[in-house]
């Protein structure tokens, strides 16, 4: 597990490196979440505190992004609690009872669900379960390094560089998760205001290419993420709720 609050920032070995290009900004809606100083890096993080209305939402963009490949979903996660269904990125769109209201959702055997149950990192696809760990993932007040990719039609997940799920299939085509009117719930469940994360986020970075290569291990990120070519959005959550497309 990850113990450092703010480190030092230096190199990574493991990001792809492309040049910055101008992108369009992708909305990230808050309800109810506060900010903090305690971060992973930077100044402050999100803090959710389990409430009803206490998520984000991030919106779907105009443009047309195609997600039927390679993607990466990543960030850091320091949770205050470990109970269970603590829903971390819930992909299958906003139930209209949410504040703002949402298109529907589609069935989770449609899509990707990422949680902490009870201390363990969980990663649905094809509608079960299929982390490989079992128990410990998470730790309280301790910050992790949570990524889900598909690269080559092979999801992996790997929690403090360590993988947690080996997923094969030809099924899983997410090109309609991250359309216009298709959001993405992080905090809570996107079905209904139940199953609250309670904890942090910071560096929030969803990419349309493999950062990583699928694999045992990957090198967990040592630096703030950096807008690239390869960026579908990223927020540094540093006492704004802005996408950084500088």
């Amino acid at each position: 597990m990850i113990t450092g609050l703010g480190l030092g920032i230096t190199a990574s070995a493991n990001f792809t490196t492309a040049v910055a290009e101008e992108r369009t900004a992708i909305t990230l809606t808050n309800v109810g979440t506060q900010f903090t100083t305690g971060s992973y890096f930077g100044s402050h993080s999100a803090e959710f505190d389990r409430t009803q209305s206490d998520y984000l939402v991030l919106e779907g963009n105009d443009e047309s992004v195609d997600f039927s490949g390679d993607f990466t979903i990543e960030a850091f996660v320091f949770p205050t609690n470990t109970s269970t269904n603590n829903k971390l990125f819930d992909l299958r769109g906003i139930h209209s009872n949410h504040t703002g209201g949402g298109d529907g959702t589609v069935a989770l055997g449609s899509t990707l669900l990422i949680d902490n149950n009870s201390g363990s990192f969980r990663c649905f696809i094809d509608g079960g379960d299929r982390a490989s760990l079992t128990s410990g993932e998470f730790t309280i007040n301790t910050w992790s390094h949570v990524a889900v990719q598909r690269q080559s039609g092979t999801i992996n997940a790997w929690i403090d560089g360590v993988r947690a799920v080996d997923r094969s299939s030809a099924n899983d085509d997410y090109t309609t998760v991250f359309s216009k009117n298709m959001p993405i719930g992080m905090g809570a469940s996107s079905s209904g205001l139940a199953q609250q994360y309670g904890g942090r986020f910071d560096e929030i970075r969803i990419s349309t290419v493999a950062r990583y290569t699928n694999g045992s291990s990957i090198t967990v990120p040592t630096s703030a993420f950096e807008n690239d070519s390869d960026t579908y959005c990223l927020f540094h959550l540093n006492n704004v709720f802005t996408d950084d497309i500088s």
